[in-house]
């Protein structure tokens, strides 16, 4: 019977050593998730104190850096070029014997009912035909191909040619038939000029 006091003292002083342990953990565990959480609030206040001190501000245009309409030079300005309706043409190529050229310069437009009879072989169902043959001897003995019929207005054709150089010591003046739609060129008086726009006289 001696031995049960002794016992329960130590049976008592184990409870109390556990206890105790336990409850170290327990505290040291809640101290480190306090430490953890406060170190997570303060990281928190200084990320929102930084953004908040440093605010980003939006980006500004200097005065300088906008064009002013009003220092632009407009005197210069150009409006676009007219685009003229055109009348089609097409060159004709003598194949066997060009007819002789006449005795003077001018524009002929010859058709069904009055061509000469050097153009008795042409056909003239859909087509009219243009001569052209200008005088400036400085182009005696050039080849000539129209380019371009365009209809200044409804009463004028400029006719566009492209002139090779002349062959030299010739005396024939430059010309060139073409074919064009029937009925186009009536009641119209024309203008000579090369693609660069030299006037041609046909005179």
């Amino acid at each position: 019977m001696s031995k049960l006091p002794f016992m329960i003292v130590v049976f008592l002083l184990l409870t109390l050593l556990i206890s105790g342990c336990s409850f170290l953990s327990s505290s040291t565990d809640g101290d480190e998730m306090e430490e953890k959480t406060e170190v997570t609030e303060e990281n928190k206040t200084d990320e929102e104190t930084s953004s908040s001190e440093d605010p980003v501000e939006p980006t500004s245009v200097e005065e300088g850096d906008e064009t002013d309409t009003n220092e632009i030079d407009t005197s210069a300005a150009v409006a676009p070029n007219q685009s003229l309706p055109e009348i089609s043409v097409q060159n004709i190529t003598w194949y066997f014997g060009v007819p002789d050229r006449q005795p003077n310069a001018g524009i002929w437009v010859y058709t069904e009912d009055n061509h000469p009879s050097a153009l008795s072989n042409v056909n003239f169902d859909n087509n009219d035909v243009l001569l052209v043959q200008i005088s400036n001897e400085e182009y005696y003995g050039s080849s000539m191909d129209i380019r371009a019929l365009q209809v200044v207005d409804e009463n004028v054709v400029r006719i566009v040619v492209r002139l090779d150089e002349p062959e030299p010591d010739s005396n024939e003046q430059a010309r060139r038939y073409a074919n064009v739609p029937k009925g186009e060129l009536d009641g119209k008086s024309f203008i000579v000029e090369t693609e660069d726009g030299e006037p041609l006289s046909v005179q």
